[in-house]
């Protein structure tokens, strides 16, 4: 379960996934399973509106993770992942 502080801070961070065209967040780790401590780090895996491989790269990544780390005034992990990208499926 999502603490209620966490869900607070994440309510500061939407303009900055609008601002780079963020279509959806993922939040995982310990941070949604309840086993997050004060210094813990926000883990995060993120789909675009559009995505294309020459501008969404380890510069915008880093630039994403930053705003969010000064946002959140604590550690973030960032995936990028392309919209409906599965090349595999367990089921």
């Amino acid at each position: 379960m999502i603490a209620k502080a966490t869900l607070k801070r994440l309510e500061k961070i939407k303009p900055v996934l609008q601002k780079y065209g963020v279509d959806v967040a993922y939040l995982f780790g310990s941070r949604t399973d309840g086993t997050a401590y004060a210094d813990s780090d926000y883990d995060f895996a993120v789909l675009f509106k559009s995505y294309n491989h020459q501008y969404h790269n380890i510069t915008l990544a880093i630039s994403i993770q930053l705003e969010l780390e000064e946002k959140l005034h604590a550690p973030v992990d960032i995936l990028f992942y392309k919209k409906y990208q599965s090349s595999w499926v367990l089921k």
